[in-house]
């Protein structure tokens, strides 16, 4: 469920990302399954979010657009 939620907030991610994206799943399933999560475990998940572009000041930095579709000359 974690990796569905990342992949909506963050459409620009694809499948390069998934080891980091892998990580910072299951650090967040631990979160929202209320385990004990450390102070290293949340730096990592700060650290992963950061580069996956998931926090404001990151998230200026990622350049991407929705793909378009292509225009169909039959339309």
């Amino acid at each position: 469920m974690a990796w569905r939620e990342f992949a909506g907030e963050l459409p620009w991610l694809n499948t390069s990302h998934r080891c980091i994206v892998g990580i910072a799943s299951v650090l967040r399933a631990r979160l929202a399954s209320g385990h004990e999560v450390g102070t290293k475990a949340l730096s990592l998940l700060r650290l992963c979010l950061s580069s996956m572009g998931a926090t404001p000041a990151d998230a200026s930095k990622v350049s991407w657009a929705p793909e378009e579709e292509p225009d169909d000359l039959l339309d």
